[in-house]
């Protein structure tokens, strides 16, 4: 008898406590905040003036971008040496781009700007092109990168921006 008088009390506090939460709006939708993306990876990065790396059957290069998040809204661009490239896909975190060979036919440090939809600017980094007369290995994206404006590494200039 103790036993069930114990569980009527527990059962009785136990309903008096939970109708005293609080109500939950639901006029107000719940909105997470969005965060900035950035990009985890792209390529190629380098190749030699006039040949297509991860070339397409057309003899472009297919660039690629990965993203941080899902990208939201349409109208992103891949800005290619100040000029917007054709040829541009959008799947969840993932860009892709066509490169024409005309883009790639003199050697330079090219930089590359991602413009989502949402209005969001990312500057992915700097496509170099490689003089094929150089004998040298080609530079390292992050060489590249680095290389200041106007001076020649190996026999290539890096031009500037």
């Amino acid at each position: 008898m103790r036993m069930k008088a114990l569980l009527l009390v527990l059962m009785a506090t136990a309903a008096v406590s939970c109708s005293k939460q609080a109500p939950i709006d639901t006029a107000k939708p719940v909105v997470a905040e969005a965060k900035p993306l950035s990009v985890s990876n792209w390529g190629p990065q380098v190749t030699t003036a006039g040949t297509a790396v991860n070339a397409l059957p057309d003899g472009q290069i297919g660039l690629y971008f990965t993203l941080s998040g899902n990208i939201v809204g349409e109208g992103t661009r891949v800005v290619f040496d100040g000029t917007p490239l054709d040829g541009v896909v959008v799947h969840d975190n993932l860009i892709t781009a066509t490169l024409p060979a005309t883009r790639f036919a003199a050697a330079g440090s090219k930089p590359v700007v991602l413009e989502l939809g949402s209005g969001q600017s990312l500057e992915v980094g700097n496509f170099l092109v490689t003089d094929p007369s150089d004998s040298a290995e080609p530079l390292s994206p992050e060489a590249a990168a680095s290389a200041p404006a106007g001076e020649t590494i190996g026999a290539t200039e890096v031009v500037p921006e």
